[in-house]
């Protein structure tokens, strides 16, 4: 029997196989603004994933960005700090078949996208792992605030295409014990929308948004 499955099978395939990590989930509905406004971004890290169906549909997150820039980062592969494909709390999660199975494995964003040709181990297989590789709120922003700016978010936002209906931020604590439990769950537009840090992005004024932006992420590490 052949294996069949969507970007939504990905998604609840994460949540159930990995239900015990979960103490708060957001409503997987697809209703995200109504999610939004009932979650606060809690959390001591957080992690940033998107659901493909696929490994080759990574490709499609292209589109999404300017050509020039993402070529710039195709060829130098790094940023002021960290390596743009070791930033390990950008994941995609994708599906994959293996003896008629399905199995989900994960791999950094970049790495996956800007070594697409490249990558043939691929990505890991999805373990409890991957709820450790939270990045603190500071450092969580500074990064999102630097992709919204790859992405050209606001000029996307309109008519919804810088973002997946399957990219979420999760926020992470970690117990005594040293275990990761995930607090929240809610799709990255209601993460930005909730989140006082990206009020730059809600400027009417394009021209005004634009030097807010310039002025915002001069000072990030993550500026190429």
């Amino acid at each position: 029997m052949e294996v069949k499955w969507w970007e939504k099978t990905i998604e609840y395939s994460f949540v159930c196989n990995f239900q015990k990590n979960f103490t708060f989930l957001s409503p997987l509905d697809g209703n995200h603004e109504k999610a939004g406004d009932a979650i606060l971004s809690v959390g001591e890290k957080f992690l940033l994933i998107e659901f493909k169906k696929e490994f080759k549909n990574i490709k499609d997150e292209k589109h999404k960005f300017d050509e020039k820039k993402l070529n710039e980062l195709a060829q130098k592969k790094e940023i002021n700090g960290p390596h743009l494909i070791d930033i390990n709390f950008h994941k995609i999660i994708y599906g994959e078949k293996e003896n008629d199975k399905l199995l989900l494995k994960e791999i950094n964003y970049w790495k996956g996208l800007l070594n697409d040709n490249e990558v043939t181990n691929k990505g890991n297989e999805v373990n409890e792992k991957i709820f450790t590789n939270g990045t603190n709120k500071e450092s969580f922003d500074e990064y999102l605030s630097y992709f919204l700016e790859l992405k050209n978010y606001k000029s996307q936002e309109k008519d919804s295409s810088a973002f997946s209906s399957y990219e979420y931020v999760l926020g992470i604590e970690v117990d005594k014990e040293g275990k990761c439990k995930v607090v929240s769950m809610q799709h990255i537009n209601d993460y930005i929308k909730n989140n006082d840090n990206f009020n730059f992005l809600k400027k009417q004024n394009v021209t005004q948004q634009n030097n807010k932006t310039s002025k915002k992420t001069n000072n990030l590490n993550f500026k190429p």
